[in-house]
């Protein structure tokens, strides 16, 4: 759980909090159909204190909704490297390769498949607001208020910890803020659809 939180906190101080796992609260309430203000006024990684214990402020909950896929891959894939096992591609809803070439499609809940990618000895996670319906629009929550600006992002990387989590992140910010979070989060590479359909290379 620390780790997998050390990994929320990196993408959430270098996506200025797009990416924060405080948003459950919220998430319920608008599920529910519940008045969404107080959950709300309850987000901020910030305020979650993540050493020995992990102590969350009053009113916070915690989803790992948009990380613990890629762990769950990353962690399988360790498991394989352990073994001893050559070319394999866990696939655990984002994916990790251990060698490889893998050809791998980015699809989007509209258009369908866009591309086409080749991942060796790394990781892909794709986020699309439209792949579950929710109330009042996208599951994928804005923690400030963002709305979604891409109909899919597709992250590449070393990790499908963190390519899980700054998908979800990208999903909700602009051309111009996901270019320098990527570098700085040394991610190889960035696609996105519009909600137009058309697919672009950021990254």
């Amino acid at each position: 759980m620390r780790s997998v939180l050390a990994v929320a906190k990196r993408v959430h101080d270098l996506t200025r909090g797009a990416f924060d796992p405080t948003v459950q609260p919220l998430w319920l309430a608008l599920a529910e159909g519940r008045d969404p203000l107080q959950p709300r006024a309850a987000i901020g990684l910030h305020r979650v204190q993540i050493g020995r214990e992990i102590v969350l402020s009053r009113g916070q909950a915690l989803t790992l909704n948009g990380i613990a896929q890629g762990h769950g891959a990353e962690r399988v894939a360790e498991i394989c490297a352990r073994a001893g096992l050559g070319d394999c591609l866990i696939d655990m809803g984002e994916f990790q390769a251990l060698g490889g070439p893998f050809r791998l499609g980015i699809e989007d809940p509209e258009a369908g498949l866009v591309a086409v990618r080749s991942l060796t000895a790394g990781a892909m996670a794709t986020s699309s607001p439209a792949a579950m319906p929710f109330p009042g629009g996208s599951h994928i929550l804005g923690p400030h208020g963002q709305i979604p600006r891409f109909s899919t992002v597709t992250v590449e990387g070393a990790s499908a910890t963190l390519c899980d989590a700054a998908s979800t992140a990208f999903v909700l910010m602009e051309r111009d803020e996901i270019i320098p979070a990527a570098r700085r989060l040394r991610l190889r590479a960035v696609t996105a659809v519009d909600f137009q359909g058309n697919f672009e290379t950021l990254v």
